[in-house]
């Protein structure tokens, strides 16, 4: 090709992309400018008055049983806002840790593909006294789960693992208890 041919090829190759780019973005702002807006749509409200003690009591607890308030959390651990509360429960419990305990209770959704074998990863660190180390270790680098193996994040929970005990636990196939239970309760 001559030098004019390669001039020409590169100009309609940009005139393409700019004309892509234009047509892309237009269709970005018709969407976000001249949507019809999100309609408002009551929620349902469910009481939880008759039985909200109940909720506390199954879980993984952070802080003293008398605390004078208690705050339950249905969490996965793939959720991004389930990461930012933990960092905002963590501050509060540092102000004030004897006035407010913290209950943990699994809900993973199903949009998350890791969230439920991270909930038995989670488990079987409890199995060996380390959720809450397990949980940190797992919020701290929630953007690898699905891509770390489960131990490596039991590695930076600094916390003495059986990590042959806690690799066949999390292999295990067995139906996980407090998913079921927390899940419902979740729900409910």
């Amino acid at each position: 090709m001559t030098r004019r041919q390669d001039s020409l090829w590169f100009n309609l190759m940009m005139g393409a992309l700019v004309c892509c780019a234009v047509i892309v973005t237009s269709l970005v702002v018709r969407r976000e400018v001249f949507s019809n807006p999100i309609e408002d749509v009551p929620l349902a409200v469910t009481s939880v008055v008759s039985k909200w003690k109940s909720f506390g009591i199954s879980g993984h607890r952070l802080g003293p049983n008398d605390a004078r308030v208690t705050i339950v959390e249905f969490v996965d651990f793939e959720c991004p806002y389930c990461q930012g509360l933990a960092l905002q429960l963590e501050e509060l419990r540092a102000q004030y840790p004897e006035s407010i305990a913290i209950v943990f209770r699994h809900f993973p959704v199903p949009q998350h593909p890791n969230a439920v074998t991270a909930v038995r990863a989670s488990e079987c660190a409890a199995d060996q006294g380390a959720f809450w180390e397990y949980h940190d270790a797992l919020f701290a680098r929630q953007d690898l789960i699905g891509i770390r193996e489960w131990d490596d994040f039991a590695r930076d929970a600094d916390f003495d693992f059986d990590f042959e005990l806690f690799n066949q636990c999390v292999g295990s196939r067995s139906p996980i208890p407090s998913l079921s239970h927390d899940t419902l309760a979740g729900r409910g």
